[in-house]
């Protein structure tokens, strides 16, 4: 029988054997990234996502992972990020907001630290940082107005965005030069609310409802959205004159 597991380390090994047994000697390293190397995970609730790094000749093996999915899907495993060292090397000024984030918060499993290695340029970084807290705002917008003022649907939208925001913050404050290395969003959200002068305890309000704390009428979730949208137009004039 299959049960999520109380924290990530439990299904290490269960993981690992089964990667290790798809690309053998071309497996270069492992790393736990995600809710669960920030120390949120939570049992059922959250996913156990993986970072996996293997040498270009190892691709032809990339169908050997469908045997393991849905056993790793029951033990609350997502498919795994495949990806090669020279991709990784490669990609960094495409992907410097990404690459970012599983740096400063990794587990590493197996193998290599490939990731510690990793150099991220301050210039690439700020441009996907503007563009994703732009786009993302935009999208925040059209969906507020697709809700037509719907409670269910307000939520929804506010549980679905938060994370997505959470993880452009990481990156924000590393450009802002304000030490946030592996803190939970708790404590993140602290940090953005004084950086970018917001109303104390906007971000918490957000999580809470994301996590069905406390009880919001119609009228006060809209009103919340509108501070957060203002909140994310706010800190993007801000990186904008970095």
């Amino acid at each position: 029988m299959f049960k999520k597991p109380v924290n990530p380390e439990e299904v290490y090994e269960e993981f690992s054997s089964g990667t290790k047994s798809i690309f053998g000697s071309n497996l270069l390293s492992i790393y736990l990234y995600g809710s669960g190397a920030r120390g949120e995970y939570v049992q059922g609730k959250s996913d156990i996502n993986f970072l996996v790094v293997i040498k270009s000749e190892g691709l032809k093996f990339l169908s050997g992972v469908w045997d393991y999915l849905d056993n790793w899907e029951k033990r609350g495993i997502s498919a795994p990020l495949i990806l090669t060292e020279s991709y990784l090397n490669s990609s960094l000024d495409t992907f410097p907001l990404e690459f970012h984030n599983m740096k400063e918060a990794n587990v590493l499993v197996f193998g290599k630290n490939l990731l510690g290695d990793l150099v991220i340029n301050d210039n690439e970084l700020r441009v996907q940082v503007e563009h994703e807290l732009k786009a993302k705002l935009l999208s925040l917008r059209q969906g507020f107005m697709k809700t037509k003022g719907n409670r269910n649907e307000l939520i929804d939208l506010i549980s679905q965005s938060l994370p997505t925001f959470s993880a452009i913050f990481n990156g924000t404050l590393y450009l802002k030069k304000i030490e946030n290395e592996g803190t939970d969003s708790s404590k993140l959200y602290n940090i953005v609310e004084e950086t970018f002068e917001l109303r104390k305890g906007l971000f918490q309000d957000l999580q809470n409802i994301k996590l069905g704390i406390g009880k919001w009428t119609t009228s006060e979730l809209i009103e919340l959205m509108e501070e957060y949208m203002t909140a994310i137009r706010s800190i993007f004039r801000n990186v904008d004159k970095m």
